[in-house]
């Protein structure tokens, strides 16, 4: 019998004004990814809290590798146990 250990990856994505183009940034663990998340979130009500930038839409969140699929999908907080190898 063979054990495959699969490795899980994730990844924060942002886009500070929509439409506009995500950035992403690959991170080792769900924690820092969802830290890294808040961060972000938290840093864009302060710009616009201190009138650094104008009240936009933007979005971000955060997506694990399904290597089955072999693409990205979104984490969902809510269902953390949904996540696919």
């Amino acid at each position: 019998m063979t054990t495959t250990t699969t490795t899980l990856k994730f990844r924060v994505w942002h886009i500070p004004q929509i439409p506009g183009s995500p950035f992403y940034r690959e991170v080792p663990t769900i924690e820092e990814a969802l830290r890294l998340d808040d961060t972000l979130c938290d840093f864009m009500l302060f710009l616009e809290r201190e009138h650094v930038m104008p009240d936009y839409a933007n979005a971000s969140g955060v997506e694990v590798w399904v290597p089955r699929l072999n693409e990205w999908e979104e984490y969902d907080e809510d269902d953390p146990d949904h996540v696919e190898q």
